[in-house]
């Protein structure tokens, strides 16, 4: 039985006019009374697939084990490949290829340079194209020029393929999160997207150990530098994942053809996205761009989102510990695993509240305190050997902040596909436009770890606070439209804006076509989605 064959009444017309009162769509087969057994409800409370009804756990689980999966993968081998360059220029690459003044932070620079001209374009791209095509050609291309850099003689190839690197990484984080946001519900949203995130900092520890091995065991041997084979085992590494993408990748609910699921898999992924109030993607004109481009909304999220990368303090750590002249080309590359290690399990521990929770901005401003008090302590350097040590730790306790705003940006602007998608790729865009040029401003390579004469430390600490007003501010501007609209909640307690993006922006807009599949019905193209409702 299709979905839209259910019952006879349509979602268009579902919804109560009394606020945080919802018509809730179900399924013949979904059981709304099911209770796990004591099992699987503990199991829930370390990871929430364990406690769903049995039709949605199946699908959630596909889901965990191909799209996450497949995402935090990706997002691995896509940071591996972008600070590789730190881990090379400690490790004889700065010798070797007699990088000089900060010729180090033009790396930087150019890779920046890149990102920023691919993360927009990308998601244009995805309004058109598939994911499953797109993202896996992205991860093969950038793949190539990384591995290229292992021949390098001097530092204008690394620039050249560092620039296509970030070009061809622009559009994976913005995409990824797009894809996550568009299939997980509330409460299982906050656990992926900030361990999605963490993956880049899972990168960073793999990438220190990767690269003391490959020193240890693999410098000299083929006459190549141990640096050189970093470049060369990322690039083969990322292979097979570009690969996977092409299967693992669903693309969206509203229009997937992915092999794995099943019909009843699809219909119960159109029941959650409709209970969730989230709308189908949509092919969007040049005027639709423009009215999501010109919303407020890009940039009250931009100023909440981006100022956490801009501080960016944490990667000069092993830079610090160079300049020590105490410990071994090993431990420079260990030693700031530690950080990483700190990293992931902040982030762990306050995306789990978040979603036990469903709080958002609170969490998010009570996160960033860690990473403030330890550019403080930086900002006034002359400290204890110790004091200086555990200040450098603090800023890894930063990584939660990102990613639960683009969860609750996510939630908040619920109503548009292409707003989320342009959120994140716009917030990349002003961030590495920003880094395109402010480390050789405030970090000059020549004048590391004390910086001194520069803003440096007492800069991140300011981009702190500037997150901290970002987030009241966002806060404030969407509460403000969801009075002005009288817009009314769900169960999950998010908005359902019952007003269609074309009235808004004014613009006729085409709804995605192809389903790949004619279980899922009409809904991808326009047509009322008829099913089974009850109110809650």
């Amino acid at each position: 039985m299709a979905v839209d064959e259910i019952s006879e009444q349509s979602v268009a017309d579902s919804t109560s006019v009394v606020e945080k009162t919802h018509k809730k769509v179900t399924l013949p087969y979904y059981n709304e009374d099911y209770k796990p057994s004591r099992a699987l409800y503990h199991l829930s409370k370390m990871w929430d697939t364990f406690g769903k009804e049995p039709s949605e756990r199946a699908l959630v689980a596909k889901l965990d084990v191909f799209l996450f999966l497949y995402g935090i993968l990706a997002y691995i081998v896509k940071s591996l490949d972008t600070s590789n360059i730190s881990n090379a220029y400690v490790s004889g690459m700065k010798e070797d290829l007699n990088v000089v003044g900060n010729e180090y932070n033009y790396m930087s620079t150019s890779f920046t340079i890149g990102y920023m001209a691919g993360a927009i374009p990308a998601q244009l791209i995805m309004n058109r194209v598939r994911p499953s095509i797109f993202i896996p050609c992205c991860t093969l291309t950038w793949t190539a020029f990384v591995m290229a850099m292992a021949g390098a003689k001097s530092p204008t190839l690394i620039y050249i393929c560092r620039a296509i690197i970030g070009v061809a990484e622009g559009g994976l984080f913005p995409s990824i999160s797009w894809l996550i946001g568009s299939w997980y519900m509330p409460d299982e949203l906050a656990k992926r997207m900030v361990t999605f995130e963490l993956a880049s900092q899972m990168a960073a520890m793999f990438s220190g150990y990767i690269q003391a091995g490959l020193y240890s065991s693999m410098n000299g041997v083929g006459g190549l530098a141990g640096w050189r084979w970093l470049f060369i085992f990322d690039g083969v590494i990322s292979i097979p994942i570009g690969l996977f993408g092409i299967f693992a990748l669903p693309d969206f609910p509203h229009n997937t053809r992915a092999m794995y699921l099943t019909k009843r898999d699809r219909e119960i992924a159109l029941m959650r996205v409709e209970n969730a109030g989230r709308k189908p993607p949509k092919k969007l004109g040049v005027k639709g761009w423009i009215g999501i481009f010109s919303s407020w909304k890009i940039y009250a999220f931009i100023m909440a989102f981006s100022t956490p990368a801009i501080n960016g303090a944490t990667g000069y750590f092993n830079l610090w510990l160079k300049s020590l002249d105490k410990y071994s080309v090993q431990m420079i590359n260990i030693i700031p695993t530690g950080g990483n290690a700190i990293s992931i399990v902040y982030g762990f521990v306050f995306s789990w509240v978040s979603d036990w929770t469903r709080i958002r901005w609170p969490l998010i401003l009570l996160s960033v305190i860690p990473p403030l008090v330890g550019c403080i302590m930086l900002s006034v350097w002359d400290i204890a050997f110790g004091a200086k040590m555990a200040a450098f730790f603090l800023l890894f306790a930063s990584s939660a902040s990102q990613p639960l705003t683009l969860v609750w940006a996510t939630e908040l602007f619920q109503d548009s596909t292409e707003m989320r998608g342009a959120l994140t790729a716009a917030a990349d865009t002003f961030t590495n436009a920003i880094l395109a040029w402010l480390p050789v401003v405030a970090y000059p390579a020549a004048h590391a770890p004390e910086y001194k004469g520069y803003a440096s430390y007492k800069m991140s600490a300011g981009m702190i606070g500037a997150q901290i007003v970002g987030v009241l501010n966002l806060a404030f501007w969407a509460r403000w439209e969801q009075r002005r609209k009288g817009v009314k909640f769900n169960e999950f307690g998010l908005p359902i804006v019952e007003r269609d993006e074309e009235e808004e922006y004014n613009v006729e807009v085409e709804v995605l076509e192809g389903s790949g599949s004619d279980e899922v019905g009409d809904l991808e193209k326009g047509k009322e989605h008829i099913v089974h409702t009850r109110e809650i």
